[in-house]
């Protein structure tokens, strides 16, 4: 399940005269301002799908079925769409608008089945809850951002983000799952967003690499 609640606090741009377009989509250039979404996720973690691609009845297979992970987290997205240098006519960067994101989250994780046997006898612990690691992300709007001035609506947006994640979030190695991890994570998304009359699509690319593990968990 999960519910999603956004809001808006446009900066002193937002306030003029020109037009304002309060359109919402992951990958939708925006009119200049800051955007906050805010989510909330329950998931039973309760199965996977094995190397042969069948479901299994089991979030660990190999402690046997009934395993789950039931997780409750939640997030804040804190988006910025500024223009940057507009003035000062540098190839590529004053032409359009550029996009910062930060993301925050809480989690409560506990695991449940048989795997329980396994971490009370070997003293391990059952649950992990704290702040999620923070994930970053900058980047320009390839498509859609030339014209934020006087455009009404953008029916077709392409941004570029470079991503970020700190290794800031909670983490018990004795833990099966945690909420954060101790590996820092870099990458890429391509996003994209388009709209005609009352179809919508809005979907990305991403690439994440992530760093060496240097205290292997549970």
């Amino acid at each position: 399940m999960r519910v999603f609640l956004a809001w808006v606090l446009l900066s002193p741009l937002a306030v003029s005269a020109e037009p304002v377009a309060l359109e919402f989509g992951r990958y939708l250039v925006k009119y200049p301002g800051l955007y906050s979404t805010w989510a909330y996720r329950a998931d039973a973690r309760d199965r996977v799908f094995n190397q042969n691609g069948r479901e299994v009845d089991s979030a660990v297979p190999t402690f046997g079925n009934g395993v789950a992970f039931p997780e409750q987290s939640g997030h804040v997205q804190l988006e910025w769409h500024f223009p940057w240098f507009e003035s000062e006519g540098l190839p590529f960067i004053s032409s359009r608008t550029w996009t910062a994101r930060a993301t925050l989250g809480y989690s409560k994780s506990e695991t449940e089945g048989p795997i329980n046997t396994f971490i009370a006898a070997n003293d391990l612990v059952e649950e992990s809850s704290g702040f999620n690691n923070v994930e970053l992300a900058f980047g320009p709007a390839l498509m859609g951002g030339a014209d934020w001035r006087t455009q009404t609506q953008t029916p077709f947006s392409l941004l570029l983000l470079f991503n970020l994640g700190i290794p800031s979030g909670e983490r018990d190695p004795d833990a099966p799952n945690n909420t954060g991890s101790n590996v820092f994570s870099y990458g890429a998304t391509l996003g994209t967003h388009a709209r005609w009359q009352r179809l919508l699509f809005d979907a990305g690319l991403a690439h994440r690499r992530y760093t060496q593990n240097e205290e292997p968990a549970f």
